[in-house]
């Protein structure tokens, strides 16, 4: 038998396996359970309709301990059968959901668990209305009314700030060793953070148009999503351009490898964006959608009308419109590698996803009247800011 595999994307040794697995044709009808040796190890199975000598004994093998397959029941494999689309989907789903637990920081760190509640040790106090997160990967870097401090994320502790005047800081961005901050206001502003310098007054780069609250960044140009407009800051000449076609209300950017993507939440759109200024591909969302997080394969908009709309970037297809799991004035999402989070600023809680199969991980409060706002992940924790306690919540 010969399985086609037609989706995309799958890493080479999934596909040898499951290639493998698909074309299994066992004739002996008495066969059962044995013992073998792969690699110089000696294995067992517990299929009772495998045979140690099959010249696919080795895969099998490898497709059970590592949690691939089941099998049929606790002591089949059926090898004879064919594989339908149910089970290569199945087989397809544990592939990545494995791969990409255990590549993960946490679980070098051995932090398997989802937590289920927000701890107040594990809150630092950072003051200042804060309105963002972004983590360089070792510091934590929180914007808020006129300052943007920084964050030691190993503990929690608060180190320093930088100041931009009256500004607040309401989206960061970390590139080219530098940390930049877009504060809103009538014009906005954009500053640049040099961490190795002393902390003191954030450089002011330049002025936007009013309103600018979302920054995305593709190695050369940063775009920000300002009141009514887009604005392209080209880097290395300092030189920008504002766009307003086509825009009523963006509210968030970001960046996905190939191009941006802009939620407006003037027309519940999300909009594909050149740097030109040209908008290629409009999608409908939900109501007022907010910051959207790229996970690799899909968007993913969190929308004040409670829901989180699922994008696949490379088609601009709607996968999925997610709702309930605590979803509430849904504000911004985050990506620690695995999961999606998202932070709810009306039922004052967070909501969790699995990234690969869309699966609720539940719904956890952040404490009444603290209001989440932004959100990031530092590849093993994710951070919150909660706006009107002033404090940097690690979960």
């Amino acid at each position: 038998m010969i399985f086609n595999l037609k989706e995309k994307g799958i890493a080479r040794r999934a596909v040898m396996l499951l290639t493998l697995i698909a074309s299994l044709t066992l004739t002996s009808t008495n066969l059962r359970a044995n013992t073998g040796s792969c690699g110089g190890t000696i294995i067992s199975v517990p299929f009772s309709d495998v045979q140690s000598s099959n010249i696919f004994f080795c895969a099998i093998a490898e497709a059970y301990f590592s949690g691939l397959t089941n099998g049929t029941t606790a002591t089949t494999y059926s090898p004879g059968d064919n594989v339908t689309r149910e089970q290569m989907a199945a087989f397809v789903s544990r592939t990545l959901d494995q791969s990409l637990a255990r590549g993960s920081q946490r679980a070098a760190l051995g932090q398997w668990w989802t937590q289920q509640f927000f701890s107040s040790s594990a809150e630092t106090s950072v003051g200042g209305f804060p309105l963002s997160v972004k983590s360089d990967g070792e510091y934590l870097w929180v914007g808020g009314a006129g300052a943007v401090g920084r964050v030691r994320a190993s503990d929690g502790k608060y180190i320093e700030f930088w100041t931009t005047g009256t500004d607040n800081a309401a989206d960061l961005l970390i590139a080219n060793g530098r940390i930049y901050a877009l504060c809103g206001g009538s014009p906005a502003k954009l500053y640049a953070i040099d961490p190795e310098q002393p902390a003191g007054n954030a450089a002011l780069l330049t002025t936007l148009p009013v309103g600018a609250n979302g920054i995305a960044y593709d190695g050369e140009h940063i775009l920000t999503a300002n009141a009514s407009s887009i604005t392209n800051y080209h880097v290395p000449s300092g030189s920008q351009i504002t766009y307003s076609s086509g825009f009523n209300q963006p509210a968030g950017i970001v960046y996905d490898g190939h191009t941006f993507w802009v939620t407006d939440s003037g027309d519940d759109k999300l909009k594909q964006v050149l740097v030109t200024g040209q908008i290629s591909q409009v999608v409908d969302v939900g109501h007022f959608p907010g910051s959207p997080v790229f996970d690799g394969t899909n968007i993913w908009v969190p929308c004040g009308s409670n829901q989180v709309t699922v994008v696949r970037a490379a088609t601009g297809q709607v996968i999925a419109t997610l709702t309930d799991n605590g979803l509430g004035g849904s504000t911004a999402a985050a990506f620690d590698g695995e999961r999606i989070m998202i932070t709810n600023g009306t039922t004052d809680s967070v909501s969790l996803w699995r990234a690969t199969d869309l699966k609720a991980l539940g719904s956890f409060s952040t404490g009444a009247g603290t209001i989440p706002q932004g959100v990031c992940s530092d590849g093993i924790n994710f951070w919150v800011v909660l706006r009107n306690s002033e404090k940097l919540a690690r979960y």
